[in-house]
């Protein structure tokens, strides 16, 4: 079964383009070390970040889009990544699985056809001698035989 993973890492914006480059080369070879192959690589350049990171408000972003076959070992890449001075934040997800949701999400599912015996669980409406609609089950409450216990209104217009 084919996997997907995206890399999103954000460097220090003090970082020359060259040293970018070098740390993700260097986590692209950890990437394919532990069982992934690096499909794309995509530089962003410096961008603005949602809020300060370690008094940074601009940060490098590089995206790497990985395959593989099974597995990869995440956990050694990870801890790297935390370990670094050099990244400010990174995230690791999987997109075959978005993907998959993606082709289901636009299918049309067929009706449900009606099963043996469902009628009788349902429920119904039916009009008082108001014309107000009551809701009803049809086991036996609130049928016109009258066996559903009258409101409180009526009780008290009943005892007047």
């Amino acid at each position: 079964m084919s996997r997907t993973y995206e890399l999103g890492l954000v460097f220090e914006p003090r970082q020359s383009d060259d040293d970018v480059q070098a740390l993700a080369t260097k986590y692209k070879e950890m990437v394919e070390a532990a069982g992934g192959s690096v499909t794309e690589e995509d530089h962003w350049g410096k961008r603005r970040l949602a809020y300060p990171i370690q008094k940074y408000n601009e940060g490098k972003y590089v995206f790497l889009f990985v395959s593989s076959e099974g597995a990869v070992d995440w956990p050694p890449i990870e801890r790297n990544l935390m370990q670094s001075e050099k990244v400010l934040r990174h995230l690791v997800g999987r997109t075959d699985l978005d993907l998959k949701r993606a082709e289901t999400k636009g299918k049309k599912h067929k009706p449900r056809q009606p099963r043996e015996g469902d009628d009788d669980d349902r429920q119904s409406f039916r009009y008082d001698d108001d014309g107000d609609d009551r809701r009803s089950s049809r086991r036996g409450y609130g049928d016109d035989d009258g066996d559903r216990r009258p409101s409180r209104r009526r009780r008290m217009e009943e005892d007047e």
